[in-house]
């Protein structure tokens, strides 16, 4: 069998908008069914290899907030990167 590669996942944009980046809240190591659509267990079961994962921000936010609302995501990957390493 050869891996999924999804091409796009908003993860970044929900944890921000759901949790203001709080990781703990939104542990991805747990089950989020119902409050994300990702989590390792379920990327595992759908045998998902690889994401890019979009660095998403709304129309409505400009200047600086949309510069600041892209580094914020691009800190949030590196975040998750840096916490579950081997995933």
């Amino acid at each position: 069998a050869h891996p999924v590669v999804d091409g796009h996942n908003d993860l970044p944009w929900a944890l921000r908008e759901q949790v203001g980046y709080d990781l703990d809240a939104r542990d991805i190591a747990a089950d989020q069914r119902g409050l994300l659509h990702t989590d390792l267990a379920r990327l595992r079961a759908g045998g998902v290899g690889g994401q890019f994962w979009s660095v998403y921000v709304r129309t409505d936010l400009t200047g600086d907030a949309a510069v600041s609302a892209t580094l914020e995501q691009i800190d949030i990957v590196a975040e998750l990167i840096a916490r579950y390493p081997t995933h």
